[in-house]
């Protein structure tokens, strides 16, 4: 999820960005200390929110927003105001602000409509692909094509409910990682794609985000999904998640490395393989 700031205030804007980055809220995309340069730069940058300063009573601003959403009707504008100028506000909603936070900064508060929002934009996209086959179909076939669509979606939605539940197993499902490995799990389900077709890293292009910050997310994911597994194996070899997940995932040399580096025996991890990884839980889903 790319963030666009808007802040006169440097100190609010360098605590905002470290929050986001430091928690993995999503890509600080731009910064500006005013609206002129912020308008400027948002079309070309096209973020997914933009969480903005909103110096009441300043009309100018509204006018920036109005624009804003003409071209990006697709991006959410959270606003930050120190004042309580009801008149102001609603121009500001009116104008396609989604929500008014006040100001000083209520970290908790930001982290947790961040969060939502990736939720809600995850959920759009993943309807968005599931119904994007049906456009432009002569009407004698969108009657089976509907059927075909819900059929696919539900079958969609009990893999995903399927990958989540193993994410729960290994431990995992509550990382910044899960949620992009949720994401590319259904791209490649909706895609019809294997990992044979595809390279991680364009993969991870394709999820609307650095790739790289995607990868590295999926990767600490992937590395804590090992551990917690040859944790469980240590306890009890005849485990059944770990005898279920370790070689799928991984592979059983790697967890036996693992397993020598929490005995104290090693001092390396075992190596994760992301391609690996994902088509472990590719399999997985599409055995549902």
């Amino acid at each position: 999820m790319k963030i666009y700031l808007i802040d006169c205030d440097s100190i609010s804007r360098t605590e905002l960005t470290g929050m986001i980055e430091a928690e993995e809220l999503g890509e600080v995309s731009g910064v500006s200390a005013g609206w002129d340069d912020a308008c400027r730069r948002i079309p070309g940058i096209r973020p997914d929110v933009i969480l903005a300063d909103l110096p009441l009573p300043e009309l100018k601003v509204i006018t920036c927003i109005r624009r804003i959403k003409e071209k990006l009707p697709e991006s959410s504008i959270i606003m930050l105001s120190p004042a309580h100028d009801t008149e102001t506000v609603q121009r500001a909603y009116e104008g396609g602000a989604q929500l008014l936070l006040h100001k000083p900064v209520n970290m908790t508060e930001i982290r947790n409509v961040l969060r939502s929002m990736e939720m809600v934009q995850n959920m759009q996209w993943i309807l968005k692909q599931a119904r994007s086959g049906t456009m432009g179909t002569p009407d004698r076939e969108v009657s089976q094509n509907r059927d075909e669509e819900m059929d696919n979606s539900v079958s969609l939605s009990l893999s995903i409910r399927h990958l989540k539940g193993i994410l729960q197993e290994i431990g995992i499902l509550n990382e910044a990682g899960s949620k992009d490995i949720i994401r590319i799990i259904s791209y490649l389900i909706e895609q019809e794609l294997d990992l044979s077709d595809i390279t991680v890293r364009e993969l991870c292009r394709r999820m609307k985000q650095n790739p790289k910050s995607v990868e590295q997310r999926i990767r600490r994911a992937a590395s804590d999904g090992m551990y917690h597994l040859a944790a469980r194996g240590l306890d009890d070899y005849a485990d059944p998640v770990f005898n279920e997940y370790g070689g799928r995932l991984y592979s059983f040399e790697q967890m036996k490395k693992e397993m020598n580096f929490i005995r104290g025996r090693s001092e390396k991890h075992g190596n994760v393989r992301i391609k690996n990884f994902l088509g472990g839980l590719l399999d997985c889903c599409r055995e549902v």
